[in-house]
């Protein structure tokens, strides 16, 4: 998840929500509009863009293009693009491994395979078992036959 925070110089009654989403979406490529959610409070307007992206892969990009333009508010890049006064702005990761996609997308992947791995080795230390429990039941078979030859010699 990626968080953008700006403060821009502009009314709440005035902040048209679905332009900003709009050119946030264009500026983060490959970040769909309904991957973004804003909260705005007053401050001048204390906007806080929540970026979830379908494809993980898409949100370093767009921290990158949101970083590039946030380091240098005295060049009106950053305003320009979301079409509003930015006074300030700061673009930051919000970690959360339980609802993280990314890092879901990853734990998933890395519990498969800790669960092949175990299950691999399950697997084996069964048949490692099962191939001891065999050769028992194959050394008994021929201790039992030995005992009735020697018998039947014995016998005669």
């Amino acid at each position: 998840m990626l968080i953008f925070r700006v403060v821009i110089d502009e009314t709440i009654e005035a902040f048209d929500r679905e332009d900003y989403k709009a050119r946030l979406a264009n500026i983060t490529k490959g970040i769909a509009e309904a991957d973004i959610s804003l909260g705005v409070s007053a401050a001048s307007i204390a906007v806080v863009a929540t970026i979830n992206a379908q494809d993980p892969a898409y949100i370093y990009p767009a921290y990158v293009a949101l970083d590039q333009l946030a380091k240098d508010l005295s060049d009106g890049m950053l305003s320009s693009a979301l079409g509003v006064n930015v006074e300030s702005a700061v673009v930051s990761f919000d970690v959360d491994i339980l609802g993280s996609s990314a890092l879901d997308s990853i734990g998933r992947r890395v519990i498969r395979v800790v669960g092949g791995l175990l299950g691999g080795i399950v697997l084996l230390g069964l048949l490692a078992a099962g191939i001891r429990m065999s050769v028992r039941v194959v050394r008994r078979r021929a201790d039992r036959r030995m005992v009735r030859r020697r018998a039947g010699l014995q016998m005669a």
